[in-house]
């Protein structure tokens, strides 16, 4: 049950930011989450119709908040789509674009497991899974501009690129490669942050000559 689980917890987050819950907590703070027993039977059953037709259901999930733009969240018993209309809404969710907010959940889920493992992620120092298939889509899309302008920029919709990075393939490659580095150290004075990302400079030392990590 692990798995439904974890889709109850990322149902209940998602909820939580609907426009819907928000305005309806305003006025009454003490309105909860789902709870097991409501919300097990629908995912589970969900969770299997995902695996009959080779999908993803923490995407699927997420897809279903995403297309109502996040004005409220499906209902338990709306989870499957209706077998007249299924592949209608199969083909749409093959389609979904800006599913950041999924990805940087699923994304920061994976480094807490990793920091709580002992090999401890850090934002500076390591490339990014997440922030290499950033930066891949957006030179697919000749947008090297924005691939550096959102460097360090976060938001709904938004994942920062981190800048260049001397182990990332797609840095490898890129044309803007020296315009990136040139712009990276600027927003990084305290530190020589490329030397931290090939190993000349450790976290500790950054941290010291920082008087904090940077972004961590």
């Amino acid at each position: 049950m692990e798995k439904i689980a974890l889709l109850l917890q990322d149902y209940n987050y998602y909820r939580a930011k609907t426009r819907y819950l928000i305005e309806a907590r305003k006025k009454k703070p003490n309105i909860g989450d789902v709870k097991e027993k409501n919300g097990y039977p629908a995912l589970k059953e969900m969770d299997h119709w995902c695996g009959v037709h080779s999908i993803d259901s923490r995407k699927w999930l997420y897809f279903l908040f995403q297309r109502t733009g996040f004005q409220f969240g499906p209902k338990l018993t709306a989870l499957i789509p209706n077998k007249k209309r299924e592949w209608e809404v199969i083909d749409k969710f093959k389609k979904l674009h800006g599913a950041h907010l999924f990805e940087d959940r699923v994304y920061n889920q994976y480094q807490f497991k990793r920091v709580h493992s002992g090999d401890i992620h850090d934002a500076n120092r390591d490339v990014s899974p997440m922030a290499e298939r950033i930066k891949a889509r957006y030179i697919a899309a000749n947008q090297y501009k924005r691939c550096l302008d959102e460097m360090f920029v976060s938001g709904p919709d938004i994942y920062p690129t981190r800048g260049y990075h001397p182990k990332s393939k797609v840095c490898q490659n890129c044309i803007v490669a020296r315009e990136c580095i040139t712009k990276l150290r600027a927003a990084v004075p305290a530190f020589d942050i490329i030397a931290l990302r090939t190993g000349q400079l450790t976290l500790e030392q950054a941290a010291i000559a920082d008087g904090r990590y940077y972004q961590r």
